[in-house]
């Protein structure tokens, strides 16, 4: 595997990653929607993940990011007193305040009544 790996490392090189969340531009008047929003890799429960009992992802980081470029953000998650707790640390490190709407992706009907909450929320998104 080591010559296969060196081979293909060298003939197909990995991207340089050039953006960062400083790319981002100014989104004000713009409407966001992440799924999952309340987790990520500052989590305490990082060790517990490690074994499956809980997710972390990119949501929290992804918030933060919009956020800090002036964007409304809506958090679509299953957990409200965890999301109510990562919303105010975001609104700690960011000045702006997520909204959360309660979403369970893997149930439909949640879906529906999330996507209609938001609509009853605001017009569009981008």
């Amino acid at each position: 595997m080591g010559l296969a790996y060196s081979f293909l490392r060298q003939t197909f090189p990995l991207a340089k990653t050039k953006f960062t969340v400083d790319d981002i531009p100014d989104l004000n008047g713009k409407v966001a929607i992440v799924t999952g929003g309340s987790t990520g890799e500052d989590s305490n429960d990082a060790f517990i993940s490690s074994f499956g009992n809980t997710s972390l992802g990119i949501g929290k980081e992804t918030v933060k990011g919009l956020l800090s470029h002036n964007a409304k953000v809506y958090i679509l998650a299953r957990n409200k007193e965890k999301t109510e707790q990562a919303i105010a640390e975001l609104k700690d490190s960011t000045g702006h305040e997520a909204q959360f709407i309660s979403c369970d992706l893997a149930d439909l009907v949640s879906v529906k009544h999330a996507a209609e909450e938001f609509t009853r929320k605001t017009s569009s998104i981008y």
